[in-house]
């Protein structure tokens, strides 16, 4: 059984604080750290995004050619 996504994210936070209180660096250095791995993280996420994208209308496109018929019009 996997964890829940909250206890995840938990203990990941854990880590991060753990690791930032342990570096011994002052806050305005630390803000700098942290928004260059922000950044870095925004990037990949926004990939994934778009792959799981691609990855969708790839796999609903022929379903959606399939349940539509090229005859089958609509009539007024």
């Amino acid at each position: 059984m996997q964890k829940p996504i909250s206890m995840v994210i938990s203990e990941l936070r854990e880590k991060v604080f753990d690791s930032i209180n342990k570096s011994g660096l002052n806050p305005t250095i630390i803000r700098f750290v942290m928004k260059d791995i922000y950044i870095d993280i925004d990037s990949q996420a926004k990939v994934f995004e778009q792959q799981e994208e691609e990855q969708y209308t790839k796999k609903s496109a022929p379903e959606s050619k399939e349940s539509i018929a090229p005859d089958d019009k609509i009539n007024s």
